[in-house]
């Protein structure tokens, strides 16, 4: 199982990509909120849909896998129970709705 760190931000942060022929499983999700506020934490997976007839070239889209807020001083884990159904098709990024180095998201994950 691998892992990736990364800080809040209001733009999307990359924690990884999964390969064309294979999509992540997230197996942990922990946020470490030590800013003075509460912080609002969404996974997103960013990801270009096979092409079809009449759409050759589809966009990328982006869809919201997980939100979650946690507030000041604390700290939130969620267990690998409630996170089975949550698929990343191709890249796994966090958004969050401040800029925040206090705000850490630790996330776990493996391809299948």
């Amino acid at each position: 199982m691998a892992t990736a760190r990364v800080t809040a931000h209001t733009t999307p942060v990359a924690l990884f990509t999964s390969p064309t022929v294979a999509k992540a499983k997230i197996t942990s999700f922990m946020v470490d909120n030590q800013s003075a506020a509460l912080r609002t934490i969404r996974l997103t997976d960013t990801f270009r849909p096979d092409a079809s007839v009449g759409t050759p070239f589809p966009p990328v889209r982006t869809i919201e896998r997980l939100q979650v807020s946690v507030g000041a001083g604390l700290s939130l884990a969620i267990p690998e129970s409630e996170l089975r159904d949550i698929e990343i098709l191709r890249e796994g990024r966090i958004v969050a709705d401040s800029i925040q180095a206090a705000c850490v998201i630790v996330a776990g994950y493996h391809m299948e």
